[in-house]
């Protein structure tokens, strides 16, 4: 057991369908992977809503004891970034609409008290929420749900 599997827990319901966010992985660009087509680097859509996700563990996990089987709590963030790349940088006339309308679906996915598991590791939402939209480097308008995880391993 180990964030590497509360890391695949999170991600899997945020990228399987029903009860998870479905996310397509062929809009989605993660933060230690470039995103490939055929071989070749692919920017980001300029007609569509795509995704960036985050994982950001939290710097400083506390022992709960010592010696074999004693657990180590972790907190962390995953954070999905729902952006709009369609020309003029505003859903297609649509303003913020279609962003926070995938941002709140996402959002739903992940209620507090949510508990998930993978390879016998388990993992709590303990809250989700959404930021205000903004404009990113490459000129998407921008959402960003995060959620907020707490996870005992065993040390």
């Amino acid at each position: 057991m180990s964030l590497l599997d509360v890391r695949h827990a999170l991600m899997t319901r945020a990228t399987t369908a029903s009860p998870g966010a479905a996310i397509p992985t062929e809009k989605t660009w993660f933060e230690n992977k470039r995103h490939m087509m055929n071989g070749v680097e692919a920017p980001p859509p300029t007609d569509s809503l795509w995704y960036r996700i985050v994982w950001i563990p939290g710097p400083n996990p506390n022992m709960d004891g010592i010696g074999y089987g004693a657990k180590v709590r972790h907190t962390g963030i995953m954070q999905i970034n729902v952006c709009d790349g369609r020309a003029g940088t505003d859903g297609g006339g649509m303003g913020d609409i279609p962003v926070s309308t995938e941002a709140q679906r996402i959002q739903d996915c992940f209620k507090p008290g949510l508990q998930l598991s993978y390879n016998g590791q388990g993992v709590t939402v303990t809250s989700c929420g959404r930021t205000g939209g903004l404009y990113d480097e490459t000129g998407a308008y921008v959402v960003a749900v995060r959620v907020y995880w707490v996870a005992d391993v065993t040390n």
